[in-house]
This record gives structure tokens, C-alpha cells and sequence, in this order.
């Protein structure tokens, strides 16, 4: 949700959510928490509620201030392989928001990982930026860790540097790298990766 709403309204309903998710066009909804996690809602998650608003949900879930095991990376490229499929064939823009308890440790380190594999970003400098557009971004450690520990996808000739000169991001990485801020989620602009 843009930041002023929900700064203005305080929290949201579900309503209200299920129309902002259908304003972006949000193509997946991935929740990464546990339903039952201690800090939501009563009664836990949200159930297949936005699905009733045309919104698919998927869930690949995994542990607080830990970082994602290879089955959920995986998961999480093949979900984001079908998304961006679908995307393309439609020729409609459209989102993928992703999000934890608080949507800045696990969320934040997933949208890392596939960063770093899909673009010519270190994870140190995803961490720095993250870190600036959502402040609190990769928590623990671990996360830390993970994704430094990453190698970043081969830079095409195109963008190496000039000697001695610094070398920008392609357009492509710098569009897809692009997040909505809101008040637990965070939004992967899909189109920008079928450019």
C-alpha cells in the first residue's frame, strides 16, 4: 500500500487491501510467515481471502531471521519463472508482492537471492540498497551472510565498466529492482523483468 495511506489511515482492511493488490495488478500474493506466528492478526494469517478477489496466493514458508533453504529458493524462481511467463504473454504490467511478519527479514532476503542470481548486483550492495528504501532490511545475521556470500549474475560486455571507470546497471536490473513501499509487504515490479 503507498506509504501515505496507510501512514494516514493507520492500519487497513482487508478490503482495502484486496483493492490495492488489484490496482497494481498483482499477479501472486507469496506470503513467507507461518499462518500462526506470534504478532498477527487474531486468528492468525489471511487464509485464501484475496483469492476470492482474483488474486492467487502462494505460500513458501521458512523460519524468522533465518535464511531461505534451497527448496524455497527454488520454489520461489520456479513461481516468479510463471509469473513472468504469464506477464509476457498478456502484455499487461503486472506485481508480485512478497511478504513476511513484518516484511523486512525474510521478504527482503528471498527478493535478495533472486536479485543477485537474476541481475549484476552483489548482495552487499543489495543489502546497502534495501537498506535505504526500507530501513531495517535483512535482519539477522544469517541473512546477512547468505547473501554476501552470493555470486552476482555475469555482467553482459555491455555494462563492464570502462577502465577506471565506475559501471552503471543495466536499465533492465535497475527497473526490476524497483519497490513499492508499504506497511508489510513489498512489491517486485514484474514487467521490468520482461524488458
Amino acid at each position: 500500500l503507498p506509504f501515505e495511506f496507510v501512514k494516514e489511515k493507520g492500519l487497513v482492511t482487508m478490503p482495502e487491501m484486496a483493492t490495492w493488490l488489484q490496482s497494481v495488478n498483482c499477479l501472486m500474493l507469496l506470503r513467507l510467515n507461518y499462518p500462526y506466528e506470534k504478532n498477527l492478526p487474531r486468528g492468525g494469517s489471511y487464509g485464501k481471502y484475496f483469492e476470492n478477489w482474483s488474486v492467487p496466493q502462494k505460500a513458501l514458508m521458512f523460519d524468522d531471521c533465518t535464511a531461505p533453504n534451497i527448496a524455497t529458493v527454488n520454489g520461489f524462481a520456479v513461481l516468479m519463472k510463471e509469473v513472468i511467463d504469464s506477464s509476457s504473454k498478456a502484455s499487461v504490467p503486472g506485481s508480485v508482492v512478497v511478504h513476511c511478519t513484518g516484511g523486512i527479514g525474510r521478504t527482503m532476503t528471498l527478493l535478495g537471492h533472486f536479485a543477485v542470481k537474476e541481475f549484476p548486483i552483489s548482495g552487499g550492495a543489495w543489502m546497502g540498497w534495501a537498506r535505504m528504501v526500507r530501513p531495517g532490511s535483512v535482519q539477522a545475521p544469517v541473512q546477512e551472510r547468505f547473501l554476501k556470500a552470493l555470486e552476482p549474475a555475469a555482467i553482459p560486455k555491455s555494462a563492464q565498466p570502462p577502465a577506471g571507470g565506475s559501471r552503471a546497471l543495466p536499465g533492465r536490473a535497475l527497473a526490476a529492482l524497483s519497490l513499492e513501499r508499504s506497511s508489510h509487504c513489498t512489491e517486485l515490479v514484474v514487467d521490468a523483468c520482461t524488458n
